[in-house]
């Protein structure tokens, strides 16, 4: 009886966990959208966030931010390939599909986000990219890669104090790599936030599916007897 009642509620939280990452997905790109309608179609979005933009461009200092971006491109390629074969050495194979077609599929958001958009640089910056604006590459793949790394660390994690830290710190790190971009003159304080949106709506989207796979498994094991261990991820 103890058996059949842990396993009804490991299978009620996984039910309840990928419900929340559906809701939290939704809410993000309601978030996105809007942002792309703000900084397309409303003038005053669009001279607030000129305004805004300037006032870190200036106020912050360039020290950090090359350490930053790098994170953002050169060493988030090597944190996903080191990613990719610790999970492959482990034969995780729903989890390494998982980060690479979430990446993936978040380069391909990002093409397609810069072309439909069509959002120029910030006109001040001399040193700018000669590409579009809007989604921020960077910002977009870091929620998308360290997202999914937060996730992989909560699932083997219980301890309430290490979860707050693991997500608060990454949040951090997301947020200062969004905002040397910035500084460095490449874009809008609304491209990053409407790349932490579209990158939020797609991470969660991933989690949905691990969640579903973690959940199916649960169901599977205790389905055939074996109460005792849970094959999980």
């Amino acid at each position: 009886m103890g058996h059949k009642l842990e396993g009804n509620e490991l299978i009620d939280s996984a039910l309840s966990n990928f419900h929340s990452a559906w809701r939290i997905s939704a809410a993000c790109m309601i978030v996105f959208l809007l942002v792309v309608v703000g900084v397309t179609k409303s003038s005053t979005v669009q001279q607030v966030d000129q305004d805004a933009t300037e006032v870190v461009y200036h106020a912050l200092p360039l020290s950090w931010c090359e350490f930053m971006t790098w994170w953002g491109h050169t060493g988030l390629y090597f944190l996903a390939g080191g990613t990719a074969v610790v999970l492959l050495l482990k034969r995780q194979w729903v989890l390494l599909l998982v980060v690479l077609i979430a990446l993936g599929g978040g380069m391909l958001l990002q093409s397609v986000g810069k072309t439909v958009v069509a959002r120029q640089r910030p006109e001040f910056a001399a040193d700018a990219p000669h590409t579009y604006s809007f989604p921020s590459g960077h910002t977009l793949l870091s929620q998308i890669l360290y997202g999914l790394l937060v996730y992989l660390i909560l699932l083997r994690t219980h301890d309430k104090r290490t979860r707050m830290l693991v997500v608060s710190a990454s949040a951090l790190w997301i947020a200062l790599i969004g905002i040397s971009r910035v500084v460095l003159g490449a874009h809008y304080l609304g491209d990053i936030l409407g790349s932490l949106a579209l990158g939020g709506a797609w991470l969660g989207v991933w989690i949905d599916v691990s969640q579903r796979y973690r959940h199916h498994n649960t169901i599977h094991t205790f389905g055939g007897g074996e109460s005792s261990t849970i094959r999980l991820l």
